[in-house]
């Protein structure tokens, strides 16, 4: 038996040695000198047998629901405890091919529920050089086994699933045994982050750029505005043609890479700038020495900010920076265009090019 002082909590605790006994044949035990103050108590087979399951005072194996008592200056106290025999689980794990995990580095972690609440969660059970682990002295309650290994490999759970929440449960009465809990840990896929490029604008096209996965991982692409998952946008192909919907809206993709023997992973990138409304400008006035162009830009997002840059025959302009440029002698027999660039706070820098004019008389 140990007495103990409520600061923490460890399956196995330790204890100080003042505080320990060692019960009679009769199952009596005694502990003199403990100091006056509100104690747990936790006994266990001093074997270390597992013929019994450990608990604390109050019949749980959970210091925070144990039982507290109160030891006074001079007076006995009588703390006394029924353990019942304890259960046992084992088990094998292996990689997905069947095979030990590298170096039998493999480790298993139990949770414990009674009555739907969970009472403990422990791990890291070891296995031994075969991959086999067998963990004896539990207390009787509804089981789920999860499974860990160290780099290289995801966690994995007893029946499937992805967390203590979703594996297959199973229940341990007082002395039962259950083998062949059984677990497989898959190799973990090499998945970097993607990124996006394209222009972020109602009408253009982005692509996804998933990096370099594991080779022979096969990639789907999901599309998100807002982190909002966009309708149809799944694909093994890595674009997405912009429309209207997404006027205004941050988007994401989110790569997800499954192979054979591997546990699926998935990244999602980080989020574009707002997509923009914007337009072809256009280009008005008498194509002649001597007039005036102006250049429209269309409807952009509001409260988009434009620069202009004038070219002739794809050579810019001198000085050609506003909305409107006066066609000199230099211009003749060229073919004129504008660049309308806008920007907005939030929004990706856009530049736009009209169509070419006829050659200027």
């Amino acid at each position: 038996m140990v007495a103990d002082q409520p600061t923490g909590y460890s399956r196995w605790k330790d204890a100080d040695p003042e505080l320990t006994a060692v019960a009679k044949s009769d199952g009596t035990y005694s502990i003199a000198g403990v100091p006056a103050g509100t104690y747990t108590a936790y006994f266990d087979d001093s074997a270390w047998s597992g013929a019994v399951a450990p608990q604390y005072y109050g019949g749980t194996p959970n210091i925070s629901l144990a039982k507290p008592f109160v030891v006074g200056s001079a007076a006995t106290t009588t703390v006394s405890a029924t353990l019942a025999r304890g259960a046992s689980v084992s088990g094998k794990i292996t990689d997905s091919s069947g095979k030990l995990v590298p170096d039998s580095a493999a480790r298993v972690a139990l949770k414990l529920t009674v009555d739907g609440k969970t009472v403990w969660q422990w791990g890291a059970i070891p296995t031994d050089p075969t991959g086999t682990f067998s963990e004896k002295g539990l207390p009787a309650g509804t089981y789920a086994v999860g499974y860990a290994a160290d780099v290289g490999f995801a966690d994995s759970y007893y029946g499937g699933g992805h967390s203590f929440d979703t594996a297959t449960n199973f229940v341990l009465t007082a002395g039962s045994s259950k083998t062949g809990v059984n677990g497989v840990l898959l190799r973990l896929l090499t998945a970097p982050t993607p990124t996006i490029t394209g222009t972020r604008s109602v009408g253009s096209t982005l692509t996804a750029h998933a990096g370099a996965w594991t080779t022979g991982a096969a990639l789907t692409y999901q599309w998100f505005a807002n982190g909002v998952y966009i309708t149809g946008s799944t694909s093994t192909h890595p674009t997405l043609a912009l429309t209207g919907a997404q006027k205004g809206k941050q988007i994401s993709v989110k790569v997800t890479g499954k192979k054979s023997g591997y546990a699926a992973a998935s990244r999602t990138s980080a989020r574009t700038a707002k997509i923009a409304l914007t337009a072809v400008p256009t280009i008005t006035g008498i194509r002649t020495v001597g007039s005036t162009l102006t250049a429209h830009p269309g409807t952009w997002t509001a409260g988009t900010v434009f620069t202009y840059r004038w070219y002739a025959s794809g050579v810019a302009i001198s000085g050609a920076t506003q909305p409107t440029v006066t066609l000199t002698s230099l211009q003749r027999g060229k073919t004129v265009k504008v660049v309308v660039t806008g920007s907005d706070p939030g929004y990706q820098t856009i530049s736009r090019a009209s169509a070419s004019t006829a050659a200027i008389g």
